[in-house]
């Protein structure tokens, strides 16, 4: 008995990224694979890595059917330099302190369409229509302030875009925060 199997579509992938050697991120991506594949298996999954993250993760990450992509990092524009990072817990900065590095998927020129997810998310449903039925860029709303949430996106790859928002990150002004941590500001 052969199952039948989709079409490829080479244009649109789903996204995630792993920036420090923190396993339960990368347990977090193993897992968020796993639910993609359960919904979609006509897409890419790509993986951004950093040099961080340990070879050996990366092979078992290409087991689990992501497309490891290795990315150098951004530097944080804002983590560090504000003080009211001093009121974060110390692992605050694996969750903070990486989050430039999300400019790499526009950059990600291969795909005309990429639907991020953060490694500590699941999918609990096909997500395989938001890659029609969202056009431009799209994004969460925030809860606590008026700018979005940048674990989840659908966004179209564009070198233009990733220089226009490298230029609003470098005008950064210290103790903006988090809540405006770049992309999330454009």
């Amino acid at each position: 008995l052969t199952m039948p199997t989709e079409e490829r579509i080479n244009s649109q992938a789903y996204a995630t990224l792993l920036t420090t050697d923190n396993a339960d991120y990368f347990r977090g991506a193993l897992v968020l694979g796993s639910s993609i594949r359960s919904f979609d298996s006509a897409r890419d999954m790509v993986c951004l890595v950093t040099s961080s993250v340990p070879e050996e993760w990366r092979s078992a990450l290409t087991v689990a059917g992501w497309t490891v992509a290795v990315v150098d990092e951004v530097a944080e524009f804002w983590f560090g330099k504000s003080e009211e990072c001093s009121r974060f817990d110390k692992d605050q900065g694996e969750r903070w302190g990486h989050m430039a590095t999300k400019l790499r998927l526009w950059q990600q020129l291969k795909y005309e369409r990429i639907l991020y997810l953060d490694a500590d998310t699941v999918l609990t449903g096909d997500a395989s229509g938001a890659f029609d039925k969202v056009k431009g860029f799209a994004a969460e709303r925030a809860r606590f302030h008026s700018y979005f949430n940048a674990g989840v996106m659908m966004l179209s790859p564009s070198e233009a875009t990733y220089q226009d928002l490298w230029l609003v990150a470098r005008g950064w002004v210290v103790g903006d925060g988090p809540r405006r941590g770049c992309p999330s500001v454009c």
